[in-house]
């Protein structure tokens, strides 16, 4: 809320009430800037008022001086001020209300005619909040399970605690104690949760909302608890190693200690972490922990017996060794394995890395391998017990160095040898337009683009299928560029037709005047240029064209003139 003093109310009779004249004051509400929180640059609006019983016209002063500093004057020209008629002025540089206080505020308007000069000025109060600092909590850091007491005590804040909050159930449930005027402590007593405090502060004029301090934790040291450890497991001879970790314990671990004779001895490990770490164990070992606090006596966990069990055996692979490229269906196997999982990897980069297949069983099913040697091994796991590889079972896929012969684009009519390489037979597929498909390179001349494949058999026995593209392309002999057509709308000759253009699908077509300048542009062309430019019949003349039929076989433009005739 924005408080307003007027300070000069007297008077206001006498100038209204003895002669009807205008009378200049300034509204007692003052419209910008309002109370808030982290005000910045305001604008400074007031309302000027007429009061009196004439209207008003001319050059009046404006005026204002914030938290008393330099005086801020305007002039305003005002046409016409009628009686009762408001002026919302607002200054045409804003001020600074930054600061966190109560900004005073005195703002005149000032016409030396103006009869009555003493409701000219008005005092106003304007509060520009910051938000609340909620300072620091302190206290005890653990208190002993049941039997404590003391304060909890928040410092550097801002002079307005609304409320202390506490939870027992680590922040997802607050309870709220009120705090009456002021207080900067709350007492706590026997405390048997782990505690969170908080308290909530207000800002000084209650504009910004308030803000909640960072959560003080108050724990709780208990009886001593040394937790629970994990069931007793078995740890394999080939290779043992992990971790026994201890949970639900209260207190600090005191040590870790160890048996190798069933429990009749112990020895200290040293270890004070709740996790301990074990590798490669060669007798059946238990292990039990000792937790402690700081007051209370210590306890022990356990015992966990690790009981050491026969492990993984690999076994070995048996298959084939050699096989043809990408022309294979067979199976691998893993023989004399002691083992209850599978896992099947291949190297292609002899042995240096591995890849995963998707195969889990001892036999491992293969089809259409390709890519030369092949590294195949077999890991093998029983149980827990870490897993065993094979020796690597080497097969050699025999590669195909066969080649149907590059692509070619050719004109239409003519003919073209295939090029087939690396095998002892050959047989082509489709064989139209081929003098003999049975043939290493026979001759083809297809009239439309034809992909012929060749299943080429090597020295091996081992076979497999190449490809070769032929592209036909249209003869440029057979495209008819005329140079005169008569877009007389006659329903003769009325578009320029370039006859077998659509046999180059991807062609350019670009159209110029006589000066140079672009008069139509397409691509692809089919035909459509009816002699006019952005819908108008362009006049009788001669016109340039360029024509990029973007064709491997015909790569350089074709340029020309063509003339539109019969419009004049």
């Amino acid at each position: 809320m924005i408080k307003k003093l007027t300070l000069f109310i007297g008077l206001i009779g006498l100038s209204i009430g003895s002669y009807a004249q205008f009378d200049l004051t300034i509204n007692p509400s003052l419209d910008s800037p309002n109370d808030g929180c982290q005000l910045g640059t305001e604008t400074i609006t007031a309302t000027i008022v007429n009061v009196g019983s004439s209207p008003y016209a001319g050059t009046l002063e404006v005026g204002y001086i914030l938290n008393a500093g330099a005086p801020v004057i305007e002039s305003v020209p005002i046409a016409l001020l009628g009686p009762s008629v408001t002026f919302i002025y607002s200054f045409p540089i804003d001020d600074d209300f930054s600061a966190c206080q109560a900004h005073d505020l005195k703002i005149w308007v000032y016409d030396p005619t103006d009869p009555n000069i003493f409701n000219d000025t008005v005092n106003y109060v304007v509060e520009s909040d910051c938000p609340p600092i909620t300072g620091t909590l302190s206290g005890a850091d653990t208190v002993c399970y049941g039997n404590n007491s003391g304060n909890i005590e928040v410092t550097g804040h801002t002079l307005n605690a609304v409320e202390w909050l506490i939870s027992t159930d680590a922040g997802t449930t607050w309870t709220g104690v009120p705090v009456p005027g002021f207080d900067d402590t709350l007492a706590y007593t026997d405390l048997t949760n782990e505690t969170q405090f908080q308290v909530v502060v207000a800002s000084t004029f209650g504009l910004c909302p308030n803000d909640t301090s960072w959560t003080y934790t108050m724990y709780i040291d208990g009886p001593s608890d040394a937790g629970v450890l994990p069931a007793d497991f078995d740890i394999c001879d080939n290779g043992n190693s992990g971790d026994i970790a201890v949970t639900g314990f209260n207190g600090t671990i005191q040590n870790w200690i160890i048996s190798t004779d069933n429990g009749t001895t112990w020895s200290p490990t040293g270890n004070i972490n709740d996790t301990l770490s074990f590798s490669n164990f060669t007798d059946t070992t238990m292990f039990q922990v000792i937790v402690a606090t700081d007051y209370c006596p210590a306890d022990t966990a356990g015992p966990i017996t690790l009981t050491l069990i026969p492990g993984s055996v690999a076994g070995s692979v048996v298959g084939e060794t050699v096989v043809c490229n990408e022309v294979n269906d067979s199976s691998l196997q893993v023989v004399g394995f002691t083992g209850d999982t599978f896992a099947w990897w291949y190297s292609l980069d002899s042995g240096a890395t591995w890849l995963p297949t998707i195969d889990t069983d001892s036999i491992y099913e293969y089809s259409n391998l390709s890519g030369g040697t092949i590294y195949f091994s077999a890991e093998v796991a029983l149980g827990a017990c870490p897993s065993e590889w094979t020796v690597p079972h080497i097969m050699d896929v025999l590669p195909l160095f066969l080649d149907a012969g590059p692509d070619t684009t050719i004109t239409e009519g003519d003919a073209v040898q295939l090029y087939a390489t690396g095998g002892t037979d050959y047989f082509w597929y489709p064989d139209d337009f081929m003098d003999d498909p049975n043939l290493q390179n026979p001759t083809v001349n297809p009239d439309v683009n034809t992909t012929y494949y060749v299943q080429i058999t090597d020295i091996n026995g081992c076979i497999d299928t190449s490809v070769a593209l032929i592209t036909v392309a249209p003869d440029l002999t057979d495209l008819i560029i005329p140079n005169l057509f008569t877009p007389n709308a006659d329903g003769f000759n009325d578009n320029w037709v370039i006859a077998n253009i659509e046999g180059f699908v991807d062609n350019e077509v670009s159209i110029f005047n006589i000066y140079g300048q672009l008069i139509n542009e397409y691509a692809p062309y089919n035909n459509q240029w009816d002699g006019t430019y952005n819908g108008s019949q362009l006049p009788d003349g001669t016109y340039y064209y360029v024509i990029r039929l973007n064709d491997p076989l015909y790569p350089d433009p074709i340029q020309g003139n063509v003339t539109i005739t019969g419009n004049e």
